[in-house]
């Protein structure tokens, strides 16, 4: 889950100790409580103590989890972190792309669902005068109109300069 407060994750920071009694402070407004992380340079706000509890593991060194395949040294902060791992070394993808004419299989849904896109239907057009290109997704759009735009401006400088 997200935390309620925008702030930069702070990974390079050094690792707090989470052995601590409560390495989070709970804070009562009214009749929502909250909990705010009190390693340093973070202070992330959560509205659930799991929440809180998930995210004190990544001010921590410690990897309790780790993979039991041979001859890999993986190991995680956290379960869901070795378990979406562990999908890796499975050599049957559980994740066969739908359509008959393709043979695509995939580890994790996400990247199905990411695969997926490459079948949809081009609906997404350059709103360029001229140009009929069209994309899967909006970025893709965004992105090719972005370049044109670009060089656009670059073409439109170097006939200033003549």
């Amino acid at each position: 889950m997200q935390p309620t407060q925008d702030s930069p994750q702070h990974s390079s920071n050094p690792p707090f100790n989470t052995q601590i009694e409560q390495p989070y402070e709970e804070i009562v407004k009214g009749r929502a409580r909250l909990f705010k992380c009190l390693a340093p340079l973070c202070g992330k706000i959560f509205k659930f103590r799991s929440e809180i509890k998930r995210h004190i593991a990544i001010h921590s060194n410690q990897r309790p989890y780790s993979c039991s395949f041979l001859e890999c040294t993986k190991s995680f902060k956290r379960p869901d972190a070795l378990a979406h791992h562990l999908q890796l070394h499975i050599s049957t993808s559980p994740f066969p792309c739908p359509f008959k004419s393709c043979d695509a299989t995939y580890n994790t849904k996400a990247a199905l669902d990411y695969h997926l896109l490459k079948h949809g239907e081009k609906n997404f057009v350059c709103s360029f005068s001229g140009c009929n290109k069209a994309f899967r997704t909006y970025s893709q759009v965004q992105n090719h109109e972005k370049t044109r735009l670009n060089s656009q401006t670059d073409s439109s400088r170097e006939d200033s300069r003549v």
